[in-house]
């Protein structure tokens, strides 16, 4: 493999220099090819030369001038493929030096090896402290695999124009020289040299792609691997590929992968999931233009495959399945292609009555769960949630879909689908016996009520819903807060509609995600908390109050939204929106009306012992870190203030559980008056104005009345939607 120094220092005018010798050679040996046409082989043709002996030279001459013109397209070839590994070189190198550049900005020094060490000569900064030094380690450690990554790409170039030059050079391997070399056998020039690199290694994929659609491994996985990750990005490389296997093979093809990588030669699994991730990614090239030919042959043929079982280890699995374990591993798929394939699945799950598509026995799933897409809608939903903008159009209820008939139609209940009315319960709860002819047909039909849902059940869709209403990637999420959409606020508002209509139904897989929308969403939860009625609010007050029921059954998804809650308060305070006196008024009532909801919410699972173990664990506050990257005032100075009020509201919530309160003993106004009093202070800081005129205990009585405002309206909220 080339190394960083390599990479660095090589020079590449030669190439180029090259490139013009190897172009005058083609035009040398064409020229030579007119002369020996006219002069040699006119001989044997002008009609002076008769006989047996003019026959013989003939066909000898006309082998002599087949090689001159064979010699001018392999010279040709070579020039071309000379060139074309000069572009590539130049744009990899570039990239190469462009992430180097970036790592200094980023106050790191690269080394000749190609590491990164954090340059303490420009910061200042001698080191210091656990966290600090496992966070360095943690950006050096990045940045290194950053360059690697960059030569590593200039090395797959490499490796690419090396298999060129020998395929147009005509060079055999190892026993077909010596075979060759045994019986005295001539070495032609090649006349179909070809000076495309990617179109060389689209014709050696078919190679290892016909190995693996024999049920074989490749003969080398490293390289297969290679040959993938360097050409995926590429248009006919990957159009060759998907055209060699279609659907069908596409499938077969991820199947053998997996079996290879988690079963039968585990010691290369890293190659064949390298070889995965490529193919995954030849299917986004490949798919990018909806309008092509190549798009709607492929779709109908995936639309066919997709239902299809396969036998795969053991059992028989839909196509759709591998396919989705496939993207996965895969980036940069077209919007249209993952809505396509959603509607698709969602059409194929409301034609089957029995709601057992997907449905496979849980042995199987379970030692499979955490790669294997047996649920491919929710697969495709966590693929989909990477590209905020996809998921925000398939979830929108005003956004175009597409018929079955592939007419396209204006607005969806995609949203709707998903919670509210789809069967989450994809995996078998209990082994039943399949027919062995058909296993879509079940013996002992009446055990099909023992479906459950996977254990990772929701996992892609609550991502989904993260990134379709934030517009942030839940995967990502370091980009901070992004501006709200009408889109990002239809999704949200359908959200909040249809999951208050759960109820005690409500998922617990899709608390957590809704508490960060929420959070996400804090001046519109703050206003509709604080308001006096619905005329206020910029949200349906219920739907507000049941999600925020929901969520506060789960300690995690309960402290991420007060996280998030608390955050929007300060804020609010520090910007003084509505006058200098109201903020402090909305405070209280926000914070009693979520006091209520998680009153509420708590009664519910009073009795339930998994819960109150779970609410009894000790609160990490740092796990919620991530929350901030959710938030519009993330870093703002005029948060000054959240930490005081946090940590109050912290203490508050662990003296609950050393009480006994998590679950026992319930009632709202006991435990918040630290947190009311952290707010009150930073509202009096924050308006020295009104310090003058009141009194701290004046302040608090101000913020406490209101909380209880807020206490009372969530009740009268509650009894209403009881």
């Amino acid at each position: 493999m080339l190394t960083y120094q390599d990479v660095v220092t090589v020079r590449l005018g030669p190439l180029t220099t090259a490139a013009a010798a190897w172009d005058r050679m083609a035009d040398g040996f064409r020229d030579l090819g007119e002369v020996y046409g006219t002069h040699v082989q006119g001989v044997a043709t002008g009609g002076v030369w008769v006989g047996v002996s003019a026959d013989a030279a003939a066909s000898r001459f006309t082998v002599s001038r087949q090689q001159f013109d064979a010699a001018v397209v392999e010279a040709r070839a070579i020039a071309s493929i000379l060139r074309d590994i000069h572009a590539q070189f130049v744009e990899r190198i570039r990239a190469v030096t462009d992430v180097v550049g970036s790592a200094r900005k980023a106050g790191m020094h690269i080394d000749a090896m190609g590491r990164a060490h954090f340059d303490t000569s420009k910061s200042g900064d001698a080191g210091g402290g656990l966290f600090d030094e496992t966070a360095r380690a943690t950006q050096e450690a990045s940045w290194t695999a950053a360059v690697f990554a960059a030569v590593q790409a200039v090395d797959d170039a490499d490796a690419g124009a090396k298999l060129a030059l020998r395929d147009a050079a005509g060079i055999k391997d190892f026993f077909e020289e010596f075979a060759d070399n045994l019986l005295g056998n001539e070495r032609p020039f090649n006349a179909s040299a070809e000076g495309d690199i990617e179109v060389v290694e689209a014709r050696e994929f078919k190679k290892y792609g016909d190995q693996l659609l024999a049920g074989k491994a490749p003969e080398d996985p490293e390289e297969f691997a290679r040959l993938m990750r360097d050409n995926a990005d590429d248009e006919r490389f990957s159009r060759t590929v998907l055209n060699h296997l279609g659907p069908e093979g596409t499938i077969k093809v991820t199947n053998q992968l997996n079996t290879l990588a988690y079963d039968s030669d585990t010691g290369s699994k890293q190659h064949y999931l390298g070889a995965e991730r490529g193919l995954a990614n030849v299917l986004a090239t490949a798919t990018q233009d909806p309008k092509s030919q190549f798009y709607k042959d492929f779709q109908a043929g995936l639309k066919e495959a997709g239902m299809e079982r396969y036998d795969w280890q053991g059992e028989k699995v839909r196509g759709y399945q591998s396919i989705v374990t496939l993207m996965q591993h895969g980036e940069g798929y077209s919007d249209q292609f993952m809505h396509d394939l959603g509607d698709e699945l969602i059409a194929a799950e409301r034609a089957d009555k029995g709601n057992d598509n997907w449905d496979l026995p849980k042995s199987f799933v379970t030692s499979r769960d955490e790669w294997f897409a047996n649920d491919p809608l929710d697969g495709l939903l966590g693929v989909m949630s990477k590209d905020p903008t996809a998921s925000t159009a398939f979830l929108d209820p005003e956004s175009d879909s597409r018929s079955d008939d592939g007419s396209v139609k204006n607005g969806n209940d995609r949203l709707e689908y998903l919670t509210r009315h789809r069967d989450w319960d994809v995996v078998d709860g209990h082994t039943r016996m399949r027919n062995p002819h058909d296993p879509d047909s079940m013996w002992g039909d009446p055990l099909r009520h023992y479906d459950v849902e996977d254990a990772q059940g929701r996992v892609g869709f609550g991502a989904a819903l993260v990134a379709g209403t934030t517009g942030i990637d839940p995967n990502n999420s370091g980009g901070g807060y992004v501006e709200h959409s009408e889109a990002n606020d239809r999704v949200f508002k359908g959200a909040l509609k249809h999951l208050s209509a759960e109820g005690d139904d409500l998922p617990p897989s899709l608390r957590t995600p809704m508490a960060v929308v929420m959070g996400n969403y804090g001046d519109e939860v703050h206003a509709a908390a604080s308001s006096h009625n619905d005329g206020e609010s910029p949200l349906d007050r219920g739907h507000v109050l049941e999600v925020s029921k929901q969520i506060s059954r789960d300690q995690f998804a309960y402290g991420t939204l007060q996280d998030s809650i608390n955050r929007e308060l300060v804020h609010d305070i520090n910007a003084r929106d509505g006058g200098v006196e109201q903020p402090l008024s909305r405070a209280g009532r926000t914070i009693g009306f979520f006091e209520e909801a998680r009153y509420q919410g708590l009664k519910i699972d009073a009795d339930d012992a998994k819960s109150k173990a779970t609410w009894d664990a000790k609160w990490d506050y740092h796990t919620w870190g991530g929350v901030a990257n959710f938030i519009p005032y993330g870093g703002d100075a005029a948060q000054r203030g959240i930490d005081v009020v946090t940590a109050k509201w912290l203490e508050e919530e662990t003296a609950r559980i050393e009480k006994g309160q998590a679950r026992d003993n319930l009632a709202t106004g006991t435990d918040r008056e630290g947190r009311l009093e952290a707010l009150a202070k930073t509202w009096r800081e924050r308006n020295p104005e009104m310090s003058r005129k009141e009194d701290l205990w004046m302040s608090v009585e101000r913020i406490d009345n209101a909380a209880n405002n807020g206490n009372a309206a969530a009740r009268r909220l509650g009894s209403l939607g009881s």
